[in-house]
This record gives structure tokens, sequence and C-alpha cells, in this order.
């Protein structure tokens, strides 16, 4: 309903639908109205990529035979337009990396799986090592064994619980080039 509303607003205006969006988008450093800014979006470069493609502007025509599209049975084609939105709540994650004596890596993190985001976890651990995921086990931990994580829902975890597990890639990496280091007895960075 509000993507048909602007729509109509734009025609009433007299200016093209996805001018009309163009001219009202929201950029990076635009507040929301929830509070915080936005950072990069991509909103306005998208539909700046719509408003220049051929489709966009190439004239509508009766697909069974070429003529005007309010021809024959009295059907009408046209093209409609829309936006959507969706934020990432963020919030607090905690993963945890062990590395086994045979190399593979025991992943633990505090969000429950949900759509398979262990599986994906265990892709971002296997990513950042350079190794197979098979040589990862992606585990759930409790509040026991693993640090605070905010709640697990929608696409939240996948994004922020992802971003822990890498972080904490990361740092063990770092770690196994300074251990490696002190045996080798050369810089870190060298390793």
């Amino acid at each position: 309903p509000v993507e048909s509303f602007i729509d109509d607003l734009a025609k009433q205006l007299g200016i093209d639908p996805l001018q009309f969006r163009l001219q009202n988008a929201a950029h990076e450093g635009t507040q929301t109205a929830y509070g915080p800014r936005f950072k990069v979006i991509g909103y306005a470069e998208t539909v700046q990529a719509a408003l220049q493609h051929p489709h966009y502007t190439a004239p509508l025509t009766d697909s069974s035979n070429g003529s005007d599209p309010s021809s024959n049975d009295g059907r009408v084609r046209g093209r409609g337009v829309a936006s959507g939105f969706w934020f990432n709540i963020g919030g607090d994650s905690t993963a945890a990396i062990n590395i086994n004596e045979d190399g593979t890596i025991a992943l633990t993190t505090g969000s429950p799986d949900i759509g398979g985001s262990r599986a994906g976890h265990a892709m971002m651990v296997a990513e950042e090592f350079g190794i197979d995921v098979a040589q990862v086990r992606p585990l759930i931990g409790d509040t026991s064994s693993i640090g605070y994580t905010f709640l697990t829902g929608g696409s939240r975890v996948t994004f922020a619980t992802g971003m822990a597990a890498i972080e904490a890639s990361r740092k063990a990496i770092q770690e196994l080039c300074k251990r490696a280091a002190l045996i080798w007895e050369i810089d870190p960075e060298a390793v």
C-alpha cells in the first residue's frame, strides 16, 4: 500500500516514480526514525541504476502482438516499482575458537542455531583460516561456557555472531603467528 501511494503521489506531482524516490532517498549519514544514522546502504545507487536501465525506459507493449499496451482485450500492461528495507539490530555476540591437535577447529558461539546459522558461522571461520569447512565443528555454548550473546532472531545471528566468529578467528590466527614466530625466531609479521 505505501509503495502504491508513493507512485500515486509522484504521478500527481508529475514526477517519475523512481525520480521521486531518488529525490527522497536516504543516504549514508541519514538519521533513521528509530535513532541511529545509516552507514553505507546503497539505496540511491540502486534506484539510479534502475532509472538508467533500458527496461525502465522501454515502451510498454502487448506481449502477444507487440502493439500498444492497452489494445486488444482491454487489459493494460505497466511496470511497478517498490523499495524495501530491513535493518539489523546488531547487539553483542560472543564466539570462542579452540584449535585441536589434529588441526580441526571447535567454534563455540552463544547463539542457538536458526536457519543453518551454525553452518554459516563454520564457513566464515573456515574462510578466515583457509581450511575446508569440514574441519570446523560449530558448537552452541551455554551461560557457563561462553560470554553474553544478545537475542536470537531474524538475520541478527548470521551477521552479529558471524562477525564475532570472524574476529575470534583473526585473534586466533594472530596468536598462532606469534607462537610460530617465537619457535622460528622471526617477526610474527613474517609468518
